[in-house]
């Protein structure tokens, strides 16, 4: 009979799509191609014994491909203007709202309550409550 799963397997990177890149935990070899995570279950075992029995390996780097990398910058301190809120959730008792950011790319990211000017969040609240209908 054949067996229904084999491993197991630490998960080494994570690719687009869904998609893991793993490492067996016995060997320490590196599969060659990535597994889609429906195919993945997890491991219900003591773990730490895997993790004295095959280390990490470091990643070969072939010289003659690689591209110089700059280190990203600290953006800590940079501000941006908020184009509008859109949304608003709760997790675990704190209050997140969508924000979307009139920067260069126009992003958006759920920012916690704290990280909202006052005056955003009562634009959005106002706006929210103007579309409520009456109830009769």
């Amino acid at each position: 009979m054949k067996r229904r799963w084999a491993g197991p397997y630490f998960v080494e990177t994570k690719c687009p799509n869904y998609n893991f890149l793993l490492r067996h935990c016995r060997s320490g070899k590196i599969m060659k191609n990535p597994v889609h995570s429906n195919r993945l279950r997890p491991y219900r075992d003591d773990r730490s014994r895997f993790h004295q029995i095959a280390p990490r390996q470091p990643p070969v780097v072939d010289k003659s491909a690689a591209i110089p990398v700059t280190p990203p910058a600290d953006t800590s301190e940079e501000w941006f203007e908020i184009h509008k809120l859109s949304r608003k959730k709760k997790v675990g008792g704190k209050t997140y709202y969508y924000v979307h950011w009139k920067d260069a790319t126009n992003s958006r990211s759920w920012e916690p309550a704290e990280n909202v000017t006052q005056f955003a969040i009562d634009a959005f609240e106002k706006r929210i409550k103007s579309r409520k209908r009456n109830v009769r």
